[in-house]
């Protein structure tokens, strides 16, 4: 994240922007995560860890193509429309993958130890989010060229690969087969109370963030 998605709308100014297009970037975020429900569909077929590593295996390509966009593509409007396209095909692939990690979290923990877990894993994942975007950002400079982009863009992808490859070989429980369509499944879930509520909750609050935070 700190290497690509949140430095995509600082490379697409460099290449000539317009707020419209980075407005654009932000409702990409959030529509990539629909990517989950097409992992939901087809995780049962190819396994939690399978449909992990097919995600960011996939992402790949789109991700390299981003970073050459930022090496040898120049500037223009053209370009900033190219690097959105690259950017939302590479994260919507992302989190089709994504789909699987709570349910290989759920699999490979134990009751009160997914607590302990999550704790030890947010705690880590903060002090990496405020390290390497110092790093990232004394990287770029004030005013960045597109090519200052290639070398984070491509280090992500580093980083994506070396998540596939570590969950390699994961542990996780056998899955039964879906005994009802995916939309039936979805609507189930909102049809119980506790998880409407929740889901309210959660379009109330990514809508207030949507609205307010693209521009900032």
């Amino acid at each position: 994240n700190a290497l690509l998605t949140s430095i995509v709308p600082l490379f697409l100014l460099s290449l000539g922007a317009s707020p419209f297009l980075i407005a654009l970037v932000a409702t990409s975020n959030h529509i990539q995560k629909m990517g989950r429900i097409i992992g939901l569909q087809y995780m049962h077929r190819a396994g939690k860890a399978g449909i992990f590593i097919g995600g960011r295996i996939g992402s790949a390509p789109f991700g390299l193509a981003l970073a050459m966009l930022a090496y040898w593509g120049g500037a223009g409007l053209w370009a900033a429309w190219i690097g959105l396209l690259l950017f939302s095909l590479r994260g919507t692939l992302q989190q089709v993958g994504n789909t699987a990690w709570w349910p290989l979290v759920q699999d490979n923990t134990d009751g009160g130890a997914v607590g302990s877990y999550l704790a030890h894993m947010r705690l880590r994942q903060r002090l990496l989010e405020l390290v390497l975007p110092l790093g990232v950002g004394w990287y770029l400079g004030a005013q960045p060229n597109s090519e200052h982009f290639a070398l984070p863009f491509a280090l992500a992808i580093f980083s994506t690969v070396a998540g596939a490859i570590a969950v390699r070989g994961i542990g996780e429980k056998a899955q039964a087969p879906p005994a009802a369509g995916l939309t039936h499944r979805l609507y189930q879930v909102l049809n119980t109370p506790p998880m409407r509520s929740y889901s309210t909750f959660v379009i109330a609050r990514m809508g207030i963030m949507a609205a307010t935070q693209p521009l900032w």
